[in-house]
C-alpha cells in the first residue's frame, strides 16, 4: 500500500511539473511573440523605402567589407579554388540616416589547403564593392539609380618583349591593405542606434571586457533555458529599428519570428561555452566576443 501511494506520489509531482514547466514555456513563447511579432506596425515611410546593398565579388584574396565600421562581408579564399565568389549583402542596419557614410576593404592573403595562410597578397587577388539602392515591390525589385563602384581592384600592366600583355595586381607581395572611402546614402529614416555611445576605445580595457563577458553570459543563460520572453526583451529596442531599416512587412516579420524560434528555442540546440574569445571593436563604439577558433 505504501509503495503504491508513493508511486502516486512522485507520479502526481513529475506531472504538476511536467505542467508547470510547458506554461511556463507558453507564456514566455507568447510574451516573445508579443514583443517581437508585430514589429512591422511601427514601420514607416513604406512609400519612400530604400533598400541599400554593398555587392561584393571576390578571388585569389581572403577580403573583409566593413560599412561604417560594422563587418557586413567576409569571405576566405582557397588556394586551387578557380572563380569569384560574394554575394549581395544588405547595409540598411548600419546606416543611421541619410548623408555620408563609411566604407572600408581588407585584403589578406588566400588560405592554402592545409587551412595555412600565404604570407602575401598573389598577383591573381582580384575584388570589386559596388553600392546598389533596391526597392522590392510585390511584383519584383526596381533599381532606383544606376550602380556605384565603391572599389575595383586596383592592377597594372607589364608588356613582355614578346608584346604580351599582363594584368596584376597592383599590391601584390604586400602582407595585406586597407582600402578606404566614403559614399552617400540615403534613407528616409533617422535611427538612434550607437550615435550616442561613448568612446570605448578610451575605456579600462580590462573592465570593459568583463562587463561584454558579464552580458554574455547573462544572455546564454536566457537561451540556454529556452527563456525567449526575457531574450525578447533585451533586443526589442535593437529590433524595432533592424525592422524599420529593412522596412518589415507583415510577411517579413513572420519570417523574422520563424528564425527567431529556430535560432532561440529549438530543441536540441546546445549553447556552446565562452572560450577561445577575443574582444573585437565595430568603430570605437560598439564591441564584440569574437572566437578565435
Amino acid at each position: 500500500m505504501k509503495r503504491i501511494l508513493i508511486k502516486a506520489i512522485i507520479g502526481c509531482l513529475i506531472m504538476c511539473n511536467t505542467q508547470s514547466c510547458s506554461q511556463k514555456k507558453e507564456t514566455m513563447d507568447k510574451n516573445a511573440i508579443e514583443l517581437l511579432g508585430s514589429l512591422y506596425k511601427d514601420v514607416q515611410y513604406m512609400d519612400r523605402q530604400i533598400s541599400n546593398h554593398a555587392v561584393v565579388s571576390s578571388g585569389g584574396a581572403t577580403v573583409e567589407v566593413y560599412i561604417n565600421d560594422f563587418p557586413i562581408h567576409r569571405e576566405a579564399a582557397i588556394v586551387g579554388k578557380d572563380g569569384r565568389s560574394g554575394g549581395s549583402n544588405p547595409i540598411n542596419k548600419y546606416i543611421l540616416k541619410s548623408g555620408e557614410q563609411n566604407w572600408e576593404v581588407r585584403v589578406y592573403p588566400a588560405y592554402n589547403t592545409d587551412a595555412t595562410q600565404q604570407k602575401k597578397l598573389a598577383k591573381g587577388a582580384r575584388f570589386t564593392v559596388r553600392l546598389e539602392k533596391l526597392r522590392f515591390t510585390d511584383v519584383g525589385i526596381d533599381n532606383l539609380a544606376d550602380p556605384i563602384i565603391l572599389i575595383d581592384t586596383p592592377l597594372e600592366y607589364d608588356t613582355s618583349g614578346t608584346g604580351n600583355t599582363e594584368e596584376y595586381y597592383k599590391d601584390a607581395g604586400k602582407p595585406m591593405m586597407v582600402y578606404k572611402g566614403k559614399f552617400s546614402a540615403e534613407v528616409p529614416y533617422n535611427l538612434k542606434g550607437w550615435s550616442e555611445s561613448v568612446d570605448l576605445s578610451k575605456e579600462d580595457q580590462k573592465v570593459l571586457q568583463a562587463q561584454a563577458v558579464e552580458k554574455y553570459r547573462e544572455l546564454w543563460k536566457m537561451l540556454d533555458k529556452r527563456e525567449t520572453g526575457k531574450f525578447a526583451e533585451n533586443i526589442l529596442k535593437r529590433e524595432k529599428e533592424t525592422s524599420q531599416a529593412l522596412f518589415y512587412t507583415k510577411i517579413l516579420n513572420d519570417d523574422y519570428m520563424e528564425a527567431f524560434f529556430d535560432r532561440v528555442d529549438k530543441q536540441g540546440k546546445k549553447m556552446k561555452p565562452l572560450e577561445n574569445y577575443k574582444m573585437v571593436f565595430s568603430g570605437n563604439k560598439m564591441v564584440t566576443l569574437e572566437s578565435t577558433d
